[in-house]
């Protein structure tokens, strides 16, 4: 009788861990991506606020854009963190810009009121995409950084003679 409740008990605690590890598998984006996702006008607004302009426009809105006050030395590029949106890095511009460096906050596709949903190839190819139209607006040096998530996008995004900057990868 012992015996007989062993085989069916191993077989049941298998397939129960399966159920919860597979169930993990399927929302795993949902536990690793927080979005901030304000209505468009509100984000739009407070980003004004801030000196941000949308960039490239905003009707093909991949992130914000804020210019120095003079000639521009280079071009930075960030990806924010996972948590929130891109206008909520306007401190890192404002610095930036004081610096004589021209920055842009990329946004995520599923955050900051972009349309789309956030995951390892999404975030990889909206980089590449985000960081050659930059190259195409902006000739220069251009240097990509990344904080926290964004540090994994910027470095899987760069290449082989982009200049880095990962602030808490």
């Amino acid at each position: 009788m012992r015996g007989e409740r062993g085989l069916f008990v191993l077989p049941a605690l298998v397939v129960a861990m399966l159920l919860l590890w597979g169930s993990f598998a399927m929302i795993q984006d949902d536990l690793l991506y927080f979005p901030d996702n304000p209505p468009r006008p509100a984000l739009l607004a407070e980003a004004a606020r801030d000196g941000l302009q949308p960039w490239p426009d905003a009707t093909d809105y991949r992130g914000f854009l804020r210019e120095p006050a003079g000639p521009a030395r280079a071009t930075l590029l960030l990806f924010h963190g996972n948590a929130g949106h891109a206008g909520h890095r306007a401190a890192y511009a404002a610095t930036l810009t004081g610096l004589g460096l021209r920055v842009i906050l990329a946004e995520y596709p599923g955050y900051g009121s972009r349309p789309g949903k956030p995951g390892e190839a999404t975030l990889l190819a909206d980089a590449s995409a985000t960081l050659a139209a930059a190259r195409r607006q902006f000739p220069g040096p251009l240097v990509l950084a990344g904080e926290s998530l964004g540090a994994a996008v910027a470095a899987g995004a760069a290449g082989q003679d982009d200049i880095l900057l990962l602030i808490t990868p």
